[in-house]
């Protein structure tokens, strides 16, 4: 019996990712890196074929799924676009560079800001409330995907990937908060009479 698949994927690197800067829900192109980090997916990826996608409203997520789908010569499939898969509204530190955050408030309030559950940054969103949006991705939408059976690749970003892996996996909060989910690397997992296993890459 062949299980059906789903992939997580990090968009590739954006030029705020090079210039160490916070981006959060702003709409900031791939960087020529991030391209051939998509590229690099791809062949990573030959040999899957999937039957669905979901992916953000933001460039650099959509144009890394279209890379990969076009480096894969894959046939269409339907795209869901979807802001419930956006970054986390990082508030008054979008756009601002790390360093400058550690400067401006502290390394530690900025450290807080970016990896405490409950608070957020002043303007911002919570990881708690991000977490909510990405998981109702996941269970209602995704989850019902793959128990009929369709392969789904999912392209977002750090943070709603990282809540995902963490609901897949069953990690507790702590754990969580020091999950690196590296641009472009795929993370496979079988679906199975409800359960999810781990698939390592090829």
């Amino acid at each position: 019996m062949i299980m059906p698949i789903l992939v997580l994927l990090r968009h590739g690197k954006s030029t705020y990712n090079l210039e160490k800067r916070f981006a959060g829900r702003l709409d900031i192109p791939l960087a020529e890196e991030g391209r051939q980090e998509a590229k690099e997916a791809a062949r990573l990826l030959i040999g899957y074929r999937f039957d669905k996608a979901y992916t953000s409203s933001l460039q650099r997520a959509i144009h890394t799924l279209d890379i990969i789908l076009s480096e894969l010569n894959h046939p269409p499939i339907p795209i869901i676009k979807t802001p419930k898969l956006n970054e986390r509204h990082q508030g008054i530190l979008e756009g601002m560079s790390m360093e400058h955050a550690d400067m401006k408030y502290g390394k530690e309030q900025a450290h807080i800001w970016e990896r405490g559950y409950g608070s957020g940054p002043p303007g911002g969103e919570t990881s708690k409330d991000l977490e909510a949006r990405a998981l109702s991705v996941l269970h209602q939408e995704i989850i019902p995907d793959l128990d009929q059976g369709k392969n789904v690749l999912v392209v977002s970003h750090s943070n709603p990937i990282r809540f995902m892996v963490k609901d897949i996996e069953k990690m507790d909060t702590e754990s969580c908060k020091g999950l690196h989910i590296g641009n472009s690397v795929p993370l496979i997992y079988e679906r199975n009479g409800g359960k999810f296993s781990k698939r390592q890459l090829i």
